[in-house]
């Protein structure tokens, strides 16, 4: 993977941002599980995966539409802006279908799905609130 993300963006210090998300992302993921006293097990191991390859994925979106943007490229604030707004509109809206899919799972009384439920929700919701 990593090898792939240096050929892909042409540098080792983006592969390393994208990284960082993925580890960030984990950390959200089961973080919220022990928040909110959840155990540890396949079902959170199987959601932390899926939410490292989600934000990876968004992040990927963001960064190569910043490298493509020649305003945004020469720091400018608000090329900057626009590029990220523009980029994370259909992220915003997969967050929400997102939510409102594994919602219902937190109220399953066996127990067996909330902790999965709750590592995605969690992480969208940060990811939400860290684009804004």
């Amino acid at each position: 993977m990593v090898g792939t993300l240096v050929l892909a963006f042409n540098s080792f210090a983006i592969a390393g941002v994208l990284g960082l998300i993925a580890i960030l992302t984990a950390g959200f993921g089961l973080g919220s599980l022990s928040v909110f006293g959840y155990p540890f097990g396949f079902n959170p191991i199987l959601a932390t995966v899926a939410l490292i390859g989600i934000g990876i994925n968004e992040a990927t979106v963001v960064l190569a539409a910043l490298l493509e943007d020649s305003l945004a490229q020469s720091g400018d604030r608000q090329g900057v802006r626009e590029v990220v707004v523009h980029s994370t509109r259909h992220m915003i809206s997969t967050t929400i279908t997102d939510m409102c899919g594994f919602f219902p799972l937190l109220f399953d009384s066996t127990g067996f799905w909330p902790p999965f439920a709750l590592s995605v929700l969690k992480t969208r919701l940060v990811a939400v609130q860290m684009k804004n």
